[in-house]
């Protein structure tokens, strides 16, 4: 069960919070390497005026591995990850919410209990939020992070369950998406896809599981109207080929209204979608049978009825992947993981495209460690990221909050930074190390 109130982060290492105006000792942090990739625009003007500018990178974790898969911003411009902790709650493999201010100062946190999986949140009506995790459990928290209720499904969730997505509807209360596995071991045992509504006390209004083949996987779900699209992947246990994008547009009380596969004759795994400004969806994930590396970013484009309008593959010699995907006024913006052209263990990738697929442009971040993007909310003025990283000085992941502007640039002059062979200060900026707390400065 999940503890009934919020609480802070245990005391760990010097270094906490670093966002852009100072460094607090709450938890522990360094800030990361990044390597910006692609063209230079001009970035947004005004976000780093005043004494809390709003762009910002922060990281959230402690000795062990902490891994963030959901985002949501609340209604005062807080932002709230969710996922799982070995290092902040009361042991390992716990569920963790933490919740910064909206400059990624770090407020408060809360353990949610043994877990498994992914994660996800969303911010409620009354000014709180609802996450799925671990096995289809569902709870709602109030805007101080104390537990109202939880709630768990065992007739869907059976044996071996996970969450993966969860989406508000517009006649109240919300739509929770995943995976129930028909063995014990996730790894060979036939799967289907398990969608729930709920009502806004938890109360189970209908469920329905989808199989297109014997293993039917859900990583997504995204409210149209009284409709929705949900996404993964499907495959043979017995047959060619491999892996296949798999979408599906099911009505208010879940039937399905078409299913749809897209994909070639090797893996390929929807991971994110999004509804398009001129109508049907933006379906993105990875692909191994397409692009020039082992795995590719793969995005394609679909009207109302799921008939593929257009796809594309972005990535070079390696592995290039998305795990999330939001509409912007002119395209899409998309972010996950890449590692091509030598960048190491991999950077979050932030990549816009138009509405025909063109690249408009793309940055990675952390790319000396392992990191990655895996939720992105659009602002008014650019892009939250919620995602991974593995710094250089630990062994393990962080929690990583990313703010930047239209065109990726996320530090202003007297961000903290790590050191002077850091290069997360960004676009025109460099770290002046000279003495402590080191900051970003205009480039000389």
């Amino acid at each position: 069960m999940p503890t009934n109130q919020p609480m802070k982060v245990p005391s760990m290492d010097p270094w906490s919070v670093c966002t852009v105006a100072v460094r607090r000792a709450l938890m522990l942090f360094a800030l990361l390497a990044c390597l910006s990739c692609g063209s230079e625009p001009e970035a947004e003007k005004g976000l780093c005026e005043g004494a809390e500018a709003e762009l910002f990178t922060t990281l959230l974790g402690g000795a062990e591995s902490d891994i963030a898969f959901g985002m949501t911003r609340a209604k005062d411009g807080g932002i709230v990850l969710v996922g799982r902790s070995d290092s902040l709650g009361q042991g390992m493999n716990r569920g963790w919410l933490a919740r910064t201010d909206r400059y990624g100062r770090f407020e408060w946190g809360t353990d949610l209990g043994p877990t498994s999986g992914r994660a996800d949140v969303i911010a409620t009506n009354s000014g709180g939020y609802l996450l799925a995790h671990g096995a289809l459990q569902v709870v709602e928290l109030d805007a101080k992070g104390v537990v109202i209720w939880e709630k768990s499904y065992p007739n869907f969730a059976g044996k071996l369950a996970e969450a993966a997505s969860v989406t508000p509807q517009v006649t109240g209360g919300a739509l929770v998406a995943g995976t129930r596995y028909l063995g014990d071991n996730q790894q060979s045992s036939a799967r289907e896809a398990v969608v729930l509504r709920i009502a806004e006390d938890g109360s189970l209004i209908w469920g329905q599981t989808y199989v297109d083949e014997d293993l039917t996987h859900a990583n997504d779900i995204i409210a149209d109207g009284s409709k929705s699209l949900i996404v993964g992947w499907t495959a043979s246990k017995v047959s060619a080929p491999g892996r296949e994008f798999w979408a599906a547009q099911l009505s208010s009380t879940g039937d399905v209204i078409w299913s749809k596969r897209y994909g070639g004759l090797s893996d390929d795994e929807a991971r994110a979608a999004a509804i398009a400004p001129a109508g049907g969806y933006v379906i993105a994930g990875m692909t191994r049978s397409y692009g020039a590396g082992d795995v590719d970013m793969w995005v394609v484009r679909v009207d109302e009825q799921g008939k593929e309008l257009w796809n594309r593959t972005y990535g070079d010699d390696d592995s290039d992947e998305a795990y999330a995907v939001a509409a912007v006024d002119k395209g899409f913006i998309m972010t996950g993981r890449r590692n091509s052209f030598g960048l190491g263990p991999g950077g979050l990738w932030l990549l816009e495209i138009d509405d025909q697929g063109e690249p408009v442009w793309q940055m990675t971040y952390g790319a000396a460690w392992k990191s990655a993007g895996h939720a992105i909310e659009v602002v008014k003025d650019g892009y939250v990221v919620g995602g991974t990283t593995r710094r250089k000085s630990k062994a393990s992941d962080d929690f990583w909050i990313l703010r930047s502007d239209r065109v990726g640039k996320h530090k202003c002059p007297g961000a903290l930074c790590y050191g002077e062979d850091d290069l997360s200060c960004g676009m025109g900026l460099t770290c002046d190390a000279a003495e402590e707390p080191f900051q970003c400065v205009e480039a000389p």
